[in-house]
């Protein structure tokens, strides 16, 4: 299954299902992930998330300055930030349900971060 992003071209979307001992098909139930994003002040950035629901996929456009907390509820997320400001750096923050986390952090205008969990 392929989908098109708002800004052109296409990428693969993975519908993910497990089965059941009796051979059923289940479907991962909806979380909240949290999405933060800090940094020095006055950093500013762009992202784009891909939120996986059991309506199909949808996706949110961020452009800010840090600190942003955003919380997601779905069945996989998938983000890519970009820094906007020459100066300065961001740190990317997405903890998963069960309290895992996943950090990165990047400095420079253009410089990319994506985190996807699933």
């Amino acid at each position: 299954m392929w989908k098109r992003l708002a800004v052109g071209g296409l990428i693969p979307v993975t519908l993910a299902a497990s089965f059941g001992a009796d051979g059923a098909t289940a479907v991962r139930p909806e979380r909240e992930y949290v999405l933060g994003v800090t940094g020095s002040d006055g950093t500013t950035f762009r992202a784009s998330c891909e939120i996986e629901t059991a309506a199909g996929v949808s996706t949110v456009e961020i452009e800010s300055a840090v600190p942003v907390t955003r919380a997601f509820n779905g069945r996989g997320l998938s983000c890519k930030l970009t820094q906007t400001s020459a100066a300065g750096g961001i740190t990317v923050t997405l903890q998963s349900p069960g309290g895992s986390r996943t950090r990165s952090s990047t400095q420079g205008e253009g410089s990319t971060v994506r985190l996807v969990v699933k």
